[in-house]
């Protein structure tokens, strides 16, 4: 099994990249919803996963 990169930045060390590609509108959305709850996107995204696996029965927070 590879080691981490030690090159990443320490936030991203034992972590996997999951995205997608979506219209301009959804980027957009996520970034106005961000600055209005004065979070990042990617934190925005980590609710949605969690939400996701939660309504499939899996307890995995995503941080």
């Amino acid at each position: 099994m590879p080691k981490d990169n030690p090159t990443k930045p320490s936030t991203r060390q034992g972590k996997k990249f999951v995205g997608g590609y979506f219209t301009p509108a959804v980027h957009k959305a996520l970034h106005l919803i961000a600055i209005e709850e004065e979070k990042t996107v990617q934190a925005l995204v980590g609710e949605a996963y969690t939400m996701l696996l939660q309504s499939r029965g899996k307890e995995i927070i995503v941080r």
